[in-house]
């Protein structure tokens, strides 16, 4: 029997996974949460009024997330949704300093160089297998960096600026 996710038909937020037979349960338990949170939030912006941009954009979020409800989904059908709202295949040019910040920030994933390019992926995922990539073009002397899932190779820069 496969695992389903409960995720939020809002934004996709993934709650938790459960069993066919198990959906309705653990949709109310997604509903109880999120209520609790919100009902948290709003009291902290009662009591924090200072952080009251922060409080009122988690009510956003949270109201948002209750108000659009809750689904199971396959766990393809949660990578597939990830992967559009992530991995838009825009390319965005960059000066060289940004380039080099990313580089040094954190331990590059498959630092590769030749006589036409370098690139390189951010290390951190920002979910599943999606994250940055840093591409210097070294022919038009031009930096680059785009949303890239590690795992389709179509979704690379080089492969995005020869389209």
């Amino acid at each position: 029997m496969e695992e389903l996710i409960i995720v939020s038909k809002w934004n996709n937020q993934n709650f938790t996974g459960c069993k066919p037979d198990e959906v309705d349960k653990a949709i109310e338990e997604a509903k109880r949460f999120y209520q609790e949170h919100l009902d948290l939030v709003k009291s902290n912006l009662e009591n924090y009024p200072k952080d009251e941009k922060f409080w009122k954009e988690r009510i956003n979020e949270y109201s948002g997330i209750l108000k659009g409800g809750f689904e199971a989904v396959t766990f393809e059908e949660y990578r597939r949704r990830e992967k559009a709202k992530w991995v838009s295949g825009k390319v965005t040019e960059i000066i060289e300093k940004r380039y080099y910040d990313a580089l040094n920030c954190l331990p590059p994933l498959n630092y590769t160089h030749d006589e036409y390019s370098s690139w390189f992926f951010i290390c951190e995922m920002l979910t599943m297998s999606f994250t940055n990539q840093y591409y210097y073009d070294k022919k038009r002397d031009k930096y680059y960096t785009a949303v890239v899932d590690l795992y389709d190779r179509n979704t690379w820069i080089d492969k995005l600026l020869k389209k």
